[in-house]
């Protein structure tokens, strides 16, 4: 079972690593698209072209709350799915690796004989004296 469990652990690593780039990767291009279109039309220019017309006031005031929202709340949101996905995967691959681990027959460890010390084939230096 330390097996499977030291495969688990690793399972987990990998994919909490590439859900955790995903999730930045997206949420950073919600984040950086989100600056770009406030750059290219802001709110307050709309804020002053909706006082001219009622159908674009009337469509600022459904919108504005909105968007106030998912301001908020769009990248914990996504942080959270990403996490939920990351769990799912993570299960399926572990439960499937488990599958495929009690399939696969245990194998009989064989201890390794001792090695035998080979005998000097000069016994006569035994006795030659030292200098």
């Amino acid at each position: 079972m330390d097996v499977i469990k030291s495969l688990s652990r690793r399972i987990f690593l990998w994919t909490f690593f590439v859900m955790t780039i995903l999730c930045a990767l997206m949420c950073s291009t919600f984040y950086f698209g989100k600056g770009f279109a406030l750059n290219v039309l802001p709110l307050q220019t709309l804020k002053n072209a909706a006082a001219h017309s009622e159908a674009l006031d009337a469509g600022l005031a459904k919108i504005l709350p909105l968007y106030e929202i998912v301001n908020a709340f769009f990248i914990p949101g996504l942080c959270a799915v990403f996490f939920l996905f990351m769990v799912l995967l993570w299960l399926i691959l572990r439960s499937s690796m488990k599958r495929l681990w009690k399939k696969i027959p245990p194998v009989e460890h064989v201890a390794p004989s001792p090695v035998k010390k080979k005998r000097n084939g000069n016994r006569w230096m035994m006795f030659w004296p030292s200098p």
